[in-house]
């Protein structure tokens, strides 16, 4: 089987790239050049190739949130995402359209899951929206998967690794009370309901892509440092994050508190899912 991938140089792109490899499978990146103007013959040849598609392309959410980075994280996502539909509504051979989204879609406030999840206020609620929106302008005939990443981890990279060299210095750096949930996912994992959706055709929809137990950004980061001696707890109030960050402090000040309700419907199996699980990969690695 065929598969093409935009944003297959990121992250999680990259890793997921190597793994479906291994798996056996085909797989080909979509770069930015097949979404440039008058690329779309291009982009028709290749998706005309594969049975599968996976969306991942967007620019990173990490930088402060000007008007002009606003426009590119928009357009680094709805642009790719509405050429890879078209695409696909051309083409007769793509049976599985997936599409990366984020928990930042839910609200704040309370615990959400597929069914009955409220979506937030603010520019990463509406940025998920528009979004998600393009994906459901596929045919009907072809299989619609999106995927709300909640923060993804793993020992070689991201924000563990940031994590786990401050609390090697036994510092527990804390945006405002650290109370907020943390929605979040192993990086195995993610790659796992990756396959688990490709081969799986009776699943479609919406699935929120983190652990089952829900955890607050302070127990998570406790849970890292049951072991060790002493941790000094620094805990920045939300205004000076956001006084150096911008907007983009809520993606530390605010959190979500989502539960997978359709992962387990399904019958996945997660491989990670505690503070403890993340730091044993670590290990390993």
């Amino acid at each position: 089987m065929k598969i093409i991938m935009s944003g297959a140089t990121g992250f999680i792109g990259s890793h997921l790239r190597t793994f479906l490899t291994a798996c056996g499978y085909e797989v080909a990146a979509v770069g930015r050049e097949y979404f440039r103007a008058g690329a779309e013959e291009h982009l028709n040849d290749l998706v005309e190739e594969a049975e599968v598609v996976i969306n991942l392309a967007g620019a990173s959410v990490n930088r402060r949130w000007t008007r002009r980075y606003r426009r590119v994280l928009y357009e680094s996502r709805l642009i790719p995402t509405r050429k890879l539909v078209e695409a696909v509504n051309r083409s007769s051979r793509a049976k599985l359209f997936i599409s990366a989204s984020a928990v930042g879609y839910y609200s704040s406030v309370g615990c959400q899951d597929e069914w009955n999840g409220v979506k937030g206020e603010g520019f990463l609620p509406d940025l998920c929206e528009a979004w998600e929106s393009e994906v459901w302008k596929l045919r009907p005939t072809v299989r619609r998967v999106i995927l709300r990443f909640g923060l993804v981890m793993s020992p070689d990279g991201g924000v563990l690794a940031l994590w786990n060299r401050l609390l090697k210095r036994h510092l527990m750096v804390l945006p405002s009370s650290g109370n907020q949930g943390l929605a979040w996912i192993g990086l195995q994992d993610l790659m796992n309901v990756m396959i688990f959706m490709i081969e799986r055709p009776e699943w479609t929809g919406i699935f929120n892509c983190v652990v089952p137990g829900q955890i607050s950004l302070v127990g998570f980061l406790t849970a890292m440092t049951e072991h060790m001696p002493y941790v000094w707890k620094i805990k920045v109030p939300s205004w000076i994050w956001h006084l150096f960050l911008g907007e983009r402090a809520v993606l530390l000040t605010q959190g979500q508190w989502v539960k997978p309700a359709r992962l387990i419907e399904a019958g996945f199996c997660f491989q990670c899912m505690t503070a403890r699980d993340l730091q044993e990969g670590s290990k390993r690695g």
